[in-house]
């Protein structure tokens, strides 16, 4: 497994199918299709944020990890800096702020409460801005039809807050998905929090430039965002 920074203190993990099955004819004979699939580790404080419950500790976010690779080029600039919450808010917690400022009860918004809200009274400048804070911050609205927890990650006093709330199910084939933590906080140090992920993303990026070199491009565009900006 390719490992970045420390699964005790702030990592991540990654193992391509083509390294985790060597001898299976089907993946090596297709490389291009498994070059960039297979499973990734989120870890914060020895806790793997990706991992799915009642499955075992290997049962984790499996995809193609160039849709986690464009989310964290593209938004790590966003993750790094100050950026207060658009709406004023009791709460303290990017997870626990958003809650408060929802619409409607139910999972991601349920969009069958929108019929009883008096939209004259809502401030529609403020509810776009929201969105933006939580696309610019949140990894689930970008997962690509991946299953990705509802987590995000801000700055706060040079360090990262990372917050989640997986109080709802992923349909599958066999019943209902949940991940192993379902609600949480911690703090990472920032710099660690940079490094590990520019190091992730990078060491894939080199993986995939021959492939798909447009979006490798891309990638490092956005990346290098964050890498000159200082921490």
């Amino acid at each position: 497994m390719n490992i970045f920074g420390d699964k005790n203190i702030f990592g991540i993990g990654y193992e391509t199918y083509l390294e985790a099955y060597p001898d299976d004819p089907e993946i090596v004979g297709n490389p291009k299709v498994y070059l960039t699939y297979g499973s990734m580790y989120f870890w914060v404080n020895g806790k793997n944020l990706f991992q799915f419950k009642g499955w075992g500790q290997e049962a984790t976010y499996t995809a193609d990890l160039t849709t986690i690779v464009e989310i964290f080029c593209q938004y790590l600039i966003c993750y790094i800096k100050e950026d207060s919450f658009p709406i004023k808010s009791k709460s303290n917690t990017s997870i626990d702020i958003i809650e408060e400022t929802k619409l409607v009860e139910g999972p991601n918004d349920d969009i069958s409460g929108y019929a009883n809200i008096d939209w004259n009274q809502v401030d529609m400048e403020e509810r776009d801005a929201r969105d933006q804070w939580i696309e610019n911050h949140g990894i689930l609205r970008h997962r690509d039809g991946s299953f990705l927890p509802d987590l995000f990650m801000r700055c706060i006093n040079n360090q990262i807050e990372i917050s989640w709330h997986n109080e709802f199910p992923y349909d599958v084939p066999n019943g209902e998905l949940y991940f192993e933590y379902k609600k949480g906080v911690e703090y990472i140090d920032i710099t660690l929090f940079k490094k590990v992920i520019v190091d992730f993303c990078l060491h894939l990026i080199n993986r995939y430039e021959d492939l798909y070199p447009d979006v490798a491009k891309r990638d490092r565009a956005n990346l290098q965002k964050a890498i000159d900006f200082e921490v």
